[in-house]
Formats: C-alpha cells, structure tokens, sequence
C-alpha cells in the first residue's frame, strides 16, 4: 500500500446468521478451520447466512472524507466495525496505516469508571502523547466540549451527549490518522453539530475520515466521496456526492401520504401541477418553470394568505412562497375558486420533492387549512449541487 494511501479495502465482505443456534455451530467449526491453517469465508453462503457487507473496494488519504450511507441495515456500522478491527472480514482484505480513532456508538474510545480528565490523559497516552502535552491541551478539551465543572465525575454518569461531546473534542485535539464516526452528532445539540462540522474540515488536514450518516445536510457539507449501501451491497461509488445523495434518496424513497388539518373553513379541492401551461407529465426538468393550479374554497371572516412549501424526502423545508409577499389574499365566500401558483424557474437538485399547503389568516395566526405533503414533485437533470437550490448568480471580473 503506497504511503499516502490511509485506508485500503479491497473486495471486503461480512456475513451473519440470523439463527443463533447456527451462528455458535459455524463460529466453532470456522475456528477449528482456523486453527489447522485453513482459509474461512470464502465458501458459499450456509442455512441462515447473509451478507451484511459484500464486496466492498475503497482507498481513503489524508485529506479526504468517505461518506456511507445507507438505509438501516444497510451495513455501515459493520464496516466501521471491521476497519476498527473488532469485527474481522470475512472476505477480502483491509489495511490501515498509523493510528485509528474511533466513534462508533456514545461514549465509545472512553473508560466509563474514569473522570473526564482521567480519560483525557488515558487518551493522549494511547496516541503517543505525553503526561505534558495532554496538561497542556486539557483547557482547550474542556472548552471545546463544553464540560466546565464536569471533568471530576466519572464518564459513566455522563449522558450520552456529553459522553460525544468528550469523544469527539478528544479526537479534534490528538487527531489520530484515521477516524471512524457512526452517527454520532445525532446525539447532539445543533450548537455542538455545529462546532463539529466546523471542525472537521481542519482534522482532514491530518487524517482520512469515514462519516457514517443519515443526515444528508452533513454528507454534502464535509464529504469528499461517498459509497452508498443497500442491504450489504454498494450501489453507488464516487466522489459525486450530490449524485451519490440522490441514489441514497431513491433507495430510502419514502411513502409519504398527505395530511390535513386546521379549523376546516378551507379546502383544497383540486390541484395540478403545470409546466408551460400543461399538465406535468413525469418528471419536472431541472430549471423549468413550475406552476400550480389550485382549486380552493375558503369561508372566514377575514381573506386569508396561501402559503407552498417545498420540502425533500426527510420532510425538511427547502422553498416556500408565500402570497402575502405579493399582497394576494384567497376571497373568503366560500365559493370555488382556481388560483394560478406560478413559482417560477426550480434549480432543485434531481430527486423528489413534496408540495405543502397552508391556509392561514395573516393577522391572527389561524389556520384554516393546512395540507402536508399534497403532491410529489420529481425533478430530472444532470446537475447535482451541493445545497437543495442553486442559483446562478452574476459572475464578473471587476
């Protein structure tokens, strides 16, 4: 393996049993194979086995971020597992130059009988610092974490955020050459998620990353490259990681209905979605014009505002257009009404999309209708960004 190379998997593959029973009787057959010099794992699948991670090939440098993705089950943290080295491969082969740091679950590379402090120094020693270098860093740990007037107590009576907190502050200040992280913002409050994102940028300067992640906000921030698993399997490889985004979307592609609620004084009675003036038909293409027509009732005292939300498959907010920007207000008689939605070009990354509607009355807040997740939207193009939205901007030479 070449000196600038951190990782290197080549055909890497795990399986399990789901049978206990079967699981014991192979396990000891294996060693017994083992044990008179015999190879194991590259015989067929037995009763009850599957793949939990198969065939799997990568090479990660300092420098660079590999984000794996994938729905549950999917085999990320089996692979974090056998490039920590405590669960080996059964295919394949896995190499590692220099030192590993590892955040595989709350609290994990911690002595939960330690204090905080006690920890920090047992840390820096398996790094290959010293007593002095660890004295030396331990305000900066502290600080970072957010731990003030903790570091006395026992890790074990941390919660599992401080428990991150201390891991990843750790890792951020003796940053080993490779680092292995499982989820582990989840548990964090945004500030510290925050802190953290930040932060990683700067240990890439001195180590190769492995990001394992359901928050695709995260991936597209400080990814460099991403392998996206389904079922044990890699379906997607490479360093587009929009595009490899977008292959994790139609993977985990939810089922989503539409929800409504409200005071009932509104109604959505039909809608369609229009581009230049016609039905959509399939997929709306990237940087099209999108148009709604809608068909709405509406009985209040007051002529309320529409509100069209465009959220992605996580159910999170990305466009929104409100009325009341353009001073237009649904007549509140209670008659039928087709209201024409023109939203404009949409530079949204491919993938799919879910339209939502709110009904509201501007002054006192009430909401008369609100209707989640009415219709799907599916945008089809080649240009994957690393945000929701692009804009094409002015660029100019002054």
């Amino acid at each position: 393996m070449a000196d600038s190379v951190s990782i290197e998997a080549a055909g890497v593959g795990k399986r399990y049993c789901r049978s206990l029973r079967l699981a014991t009787l192979y396990g000891v057959q294996d060693g017994l194979k083992r044990a008179v010099g015999l190879k194991t794992g590259g015989e067929p699948l037995r009763s009850g086995e599957f793949w939990a991670v198969r065939d799997l090939s990568f090479q990660l440098r300092r420098g660079e971020c590999l984000g794996v993705i994938g729905p549950n089950g999917a085999g990320k943290s089996t692979l974090l597992k056998m490039l920590s080295g405590s669960v080996l491969a059964d295919q394949g082969k896995i190499r590692v130059a220099g030192r590993i740091g590892a955040m595989i679950e709350a609290g994990g590379g911690l002595q939960p009988l330690l204090t905080g402090t006690e920890n920090v120094y047992a840390y820096a020693a398996q790094q290959g610092y010293s007593t002095a270098q660890a004295q030396a860093m331990l305000p900066r740990i502290v600080e970072f974490a957010d731990l003030q007037g903790q570091m006395d107590k026992p890790v074990k009576q941390f919660s599992s955020g401080m428990q991150v907190r201390l891991g990843f502050s750790l890792l951020a200040h003796f940053p080993p050459d490779v680092i292995l992280l499982d989820e582990v913002l989840a548990v964090s409050d945004a500030r510290f998620r925050a802190k953290c994102l930040n932060r990683i940028p700067q240990l890439m300067q001195h180590s190769a990353l492995v990001f394992v992640s359901h928050s695709m906000p995260q991936v597209a921030r400080v990814c460099t490259a991403v392998a996206v698993l389904d079922k044990g399997a890699c379906i997607f490889q490479g360093r587009d990681v929009p595009k490899g985004i977008d292959a994790y979307y139609a993977v985990c592609e939810p089922d989503i209905p539409p929800v409504s609620s409200g005071t009932g004084q509104a109604k959505l009675l039909d809608c369609r979605l229009l581009l230049d003036g016609q039905p959509l038909q399939g997929a709306l293409p990237y940087g099209r014009e999108l148009a709604l027509a809608l068909d709405l009732s509406a009985k209040a005292a007051e002529a309320p505002t529409l509100s069209l939300t465009i959220t992605n498959p996580e159910l999170n907010n990305i466009i929104q257009c409100d009325s009341a920007f353009s001073g237009f207000r649904l007549p509140a008689d209670g008659a039928r009404h087709q209201v024409l939605a023109e939203l404009g070009p949409l530079h949204l990354n491919p993938g799919l999309y879910f339209l939502s509607l709110t009904v509201a009355n501007e002054a006192s807040g009430e909401i008369l209708l609100r209707s989640d997740n009415f219709a799907k939207l599916r945008v089809a193009g080649e240009y994957f960004g690393h945000a929701p939205v692009q804009i094409a901007g002015r660029w100019t030479l002054d």
